[in-house]
């Protein structure tokens, strides 16, 4: 590969030199050209390496810039436990809120982030789906979410990025409930999308290394859904979640914000998250009294290899379903398969 980086010139005479005095004069102190062409390949040497050494510096250099414009991120979790349980709620919205022993769950969650030169394109999946055994010896699905996200971020600003963002909430299965005043009554109390929540916004992003990300949308709005119809006869209600019999789903403009920690290591073992959300139509940004809360804290100790204690709290004020705030304390302890943060 010498060829390529030494000039040609200097071949030449290198070729020229050797070929009129033999090579094993190199060696011999009486020869007089001897320093001479010592001199001239040392050069010859010591060109063609610093060129080589700066040829593959530049090729390393556009390499990192190659793959430095996009990057793919993909981080897949599931995850089934057991739990033992304590809750305590303030304001609960039914009694059976207050009926809770045991717990079997599965979790899954996909995060994916593809990120180009200028845009950022992060996709997150999370469904959990658990059945809650209770004194009475009853076995009912208690907890059932599934949450698809979707953000577009832009770069254009620096540090601020602007975000347009998609999201979705549902259950994906049917829950039945038992009437305060019957002992095998079962009614429909909720299905997939019955309800349901689609939100959207454009605004702009924030994200700190460690403390998480910060959202403001300044245009957006918030769907609400209910597609099976009957569970306004079934819950005997005339409206629920603001919508009334017949109506199959509203359309409310307005701000939007919303923080996100993930899973953030406190200690070796010890790790919190939190997502809090804040929303208020155009019509009611004078009245805080309409705002939306949700306020979502989780707390998890790793013991054991498969064993984890966990608290999670949760503060919930929307005047849509009730005029007090909602909070509860969830007390887990619980056994893993994949024990890991």
């Amino acid at each position: 590969m010498l060829y390529r980086y030494c000039p040609y010139e200097l071949f030449v005479v290198a070729a020229g030199l050797f070929t009129i005095i033999p090579v094993s004069a190199l060696s011999n102190p009486h020869c007089f050209a001897a320093p001479v062409l010592k001199n001239i390949s040392d050069s010859i040497i010591r060109n063609a390496v610093l060129r080589w050494k700066t040829h593959s510096s530049i090729e390393t250099q556009e390499s990192e810039k190659t793959k430095s414009w996009r990057e793919f991120e993909n981080n897949f979790r599931l995850d089934f436990f057991l739990t033992l349980n304590g809750t305590s709620f303030i304001n609960p919205s039914s009694a059976e809120q207050q009926q809770n022993l045991f717990m079997a769950y599965y979790q899954v969650s996909v995060n994916n982030r593809l990120k180009l030169s200028w845009m950022e394109c992060q996709l997150y999946i999370w469904n959990e789906f658990g059945y809650r055994y209770t004194a009475k010896n009853k076995a009912e699905h208690v907890q059932d979410l599934l949450h698809i996200k979707m953000d577009l971020l832009s770069n254009t600003l620096g540090e601020i990025q602007w975000i347009t963002t998609l999201q979705s909430k549902t259950q994906l299965h049917a829950n039945y409930q038992m009437r305060d005043n019957a002992a095998t009554e079962h009614f429909l109390h909720s299905a997939y999308y019955s309800p349901g929540y689609v939100l959207f916004n454009a605004g702009m992003s924030k994200q700190w290394p460690k403390l998480g990300k910060l959202e403001l949308g300044l245009v957006g709005g918030e769907i609400t859904r209910i597609r099976r119809q009957e569970i306004f006869t079934e819950r005997q209600e005339p409206e629920l979640y603001g919508l009334k019999a017949g109506e199959h789903q509203k359309l409310e403009y307005g701000m939007n914000i919303q923080f996100q920690q993930p899973l953030r290591p406190l200690s070796k073992q010890f790790y919190w998250e939190n997502q809090s959300r804040l929303f208020s139509s155009h019509k009611n940004l004078s009245k805080p009294e309409n705002y939306k809360l949700n306020i979502q804290n989780s707390f998890y100790f790793l013991t054991l290899k498969y064993v984890r204690l966990g608290l999670k709290t949760e503060v919930v004020y929307d005047p849509m379903i009730s005029s007090k705030i909602f909070m509860s304390n969830l007390f887990l302890f619980g056994f893993h398969l994949y024990n890991k943060l």
